[in-house]
């Protein structure tokens, strides 16, 4: 209990101690001394509406990258879609292809998973069918060339609607 009897003395005390006043332009010269600083840029709340801004465009650019180079079942792939791909170069080169079959009215070479076919010319010259949705078509005309997906297995020569031709193709 002394311990808060001493408490109280020293409260006593403290309250009894008389505040100075200050003097009477004391405020007038603080607030002369505030209006006349230079004002200040806002920099942060700059710096809290451009740094989001900057981010959102980066990923909204990104997103239409990604977008753009995407297609169904090959996204990230650059190109025309394989609905479009009759319009597509091929390498021209394929007559240096390795041989893979050749009679009198067909040529096959084969590089990889591409297939050029070269269809005698001439009159009456038979027509080249494969099984569709096995093949790709990369180039149309002479040679045709095809890349071969899963399940391809043959392809054929036709002319005047009967098969004159047909060649087994090796396992994938």
């Amino acid at each position: 209990m002394a311990t808060e009897e001493r408490d109280d003395a020293l409260v006593a005390a403290l309250n009894a101690v008389r505040l100075p006043d200050p003097p009477a332009d004391l405020k007038a010269k603080v607030l002369a001394r505030i209006a006349a600083r230079p004002k200040a840029t806002p920099i942060r709340p700059l710096r809290r509406l451009v740094l989001p801004l900057v981010c959102a465009s980066a990923a909204a650019l990104l997103l239409v990258i990604l977008a753009s180079g995407t297609r169904a079942g090959r996204p990230h792939e650059v190109g025309p879609s394989p609905a479009q791909a009759a319009g597509t170069l091929a390498p021209q080169e394929t007559a240096a292809w390795p041989l893979l079959s050749r009679s009198a009215a067909l040529t096959i070479r084969r590089q990889g998973d591409r297939y050029a076919f070269f269809v005698a010319a001439g009159p009456g010259a038979p027509e080249l069918r494969w099984e569709a949705g096995a093949w790709d078509l990369l180039s149309g005309g002479n040679p045709v060339v095809l890349r071969r997906r899963a399940g391809a297995t043959e392809v054929g020569l036709w002319a005047g609607g009967t098969q004159v031709l047909r060649v087994p193709l090796p396992e994938k």
